[in-house]
């Protein structure tokens, strides 16, 4: 049986709210659904040819976790990017991730080392016709991430950090589509992956704060470029 076929008999049999909840959840964090896009059942059925009741149940769920937030007589509006959206994110991401890449170092045997220089070297190409290859790079860096979170074994620490990425993942493809560079971005993540290698924790540790401040600085700068064109707030309610 090929991939495919297993990953439709596995779809098959998922519960439809499951599923209903699953997609929605995957266009909001990929910009299929922008911030601020307005969202009726209807909508959300017909795009996944589902039925109503599903996608009702996954609208309230989302609504729930703060994915979306009640239109009056509209439906639902997916969540606007804010600027301290982008703050609380990145700065619970700059105390778990580097004490994540702490604790694996010394737990990651060479090959997962190989197979995290893999994930970090997929470039985001600055470039419109570029969207198969940019997929595979938030795949990857997720991947990365979450790669040596898995390392340390704590499985609450895995899942902070793949909550994280999730939240963390439409305001990187926002902030991306609006930055205003004549060059590519790398991952960066090579050097993370030399200090683990050499079993310097704190080095690991210290990269990988530094790394995500960057990329923090870059975000917000993108997302203020960015804000004529799409409702971001500024507002740190």
């Amino acid at each position: 049986m090929t991939d495919g076929a297993v990953l439709d008999q596995v779809e098959n049999k998922e519960p439809l709210q499951d599923r209903a909840y699953r997609l929605l959840r995957k266009a909001i964090c990929r910009g299929q659904f922008a911030p601020g896009t307005i969202l009726s059942e209807n909508h959300a059925a017909q795009t996944f040819e589902l039925t109503k009741a599903p996608v009702r149940s996954a609208l309230r769920r989302l609504e729930h976790e703060g994915w979306l937030t009640v239109s009056a007589r509209r439906g639902y509006e997916v969540r606007p990017i804010t600027l301290r959206d982008t703050q609380d994110i990145f700065g619970l991401r700059k105390i778990v991730e580097p004490q994540a890449a702490f604790m694996a170092t010394g737990r990651m045997t060479p090959e997962r080392l190989t197979e995290l220089e893999g994930f970090s070297g997929v470039s985001y190409l600055a470039d419109v016709s570029a969207e198969d290859n940019n997929e595979l790079f938030f795949a990857a860096n997720r991947a990365f991430h979450v790669g040596i979170a898995q390392a340390t074994d704590n499985l609450r620490l895995v899942q902070i950090i793949e909550n994280l990425h999730d939240e963390c993942d439409r305001i990187l493809r926002f902030g991306m589509q609006h930055l205003n560079w004549s060059i590519d971005w790398q991952h960066g993540h090579e050097a993370i992956i030399d200090a683990i290698r050499a079993g310097d924790a704190a080095g690991a540790q210290d990269i990988a704060h530094q790394q995500l401040a960057t990329s923090e600085r870059i975000v917000t700068e993108a997302l203020m470029q960015g804000v004529a064109d799409l409702p971001i707030g500024s507002s740190r309610d």
